[in-house]
């Protein structure tokens, strides 16, 4: 289902001649304050499916979480854990990772919330004039996928049995 954008000017937005893309990324490094981290993104992408893209079909009990990739500038060392004095190295020293984010997008400065999640990983990347850090992103889900549920071995069981016994353990 698509997001309502009622009580928005989006649609209106959209179809003017002179719309302007807008985006807003925000980082919750502290666990309690959410940060505005805009102005480094150099790149942004969203991907939600709800077919396994291999077979083309929806897996039974098998949800597809939402990730997001991007791109950030870190010419200063500002997602650098080990420089001291930085984002990383004050609230996560040892390393980016189950940090929540946020990501809206939108036009001519309106937005919707496209994305929440976390971070789960962010390698960064040194050339020659070039610093980056690329955050990789999961949804919410995230933490339920770190879940690992056991049962015990039964035989001769009914299959809605077996099902329940599952659903048991999750």
């Amino acid at each position: 289902m698509a997001q309502s954008t009622a009580g928005t000017n989006l649609v209106a937005n959209y179809a003017s001649p002179s719309r302007v893309a807008a985006q807003s990324v925000l980082v919750q490094w502290d666990g309690a304050n959410w940060t505005n981290e805009t102005g480094r993104v150099q790149t942004l992408s969203i991907r939600h499916e709800i077919l396994n893209s291999a077979i083309g079909l929806p897996l039974l009990g098998q949800g597809l979480p939402s990730e997001a990739l991007l791109t950030m500038n870190n010419r200063d060392g500002r997602y650098s854990a080990s420089l001291a004095g930085s984002v990383a190295n004050t609230y996560r020293p040892n390393g980016i990772y189950r940090v929540p984010i946020r990501i809206a997008l939108g036009y001519s400065g309106e937005t919707l919330r496209q994305f929440t999640g976390e971070i789960v990983a962010a390698p960064g990347s040194e050339t020659v004039g070039r610093r980056t850090v690329q955050f990789r992103c999961s949804d919410a889900s995230y933490a339920l996928q770190q879940l690992k549920h056991s049962s015990t071995v039964a035989t001769d069981q009914r299959v809605d049995e077996v099902m329940t016994t599952l659903l048991d353990a999750a």
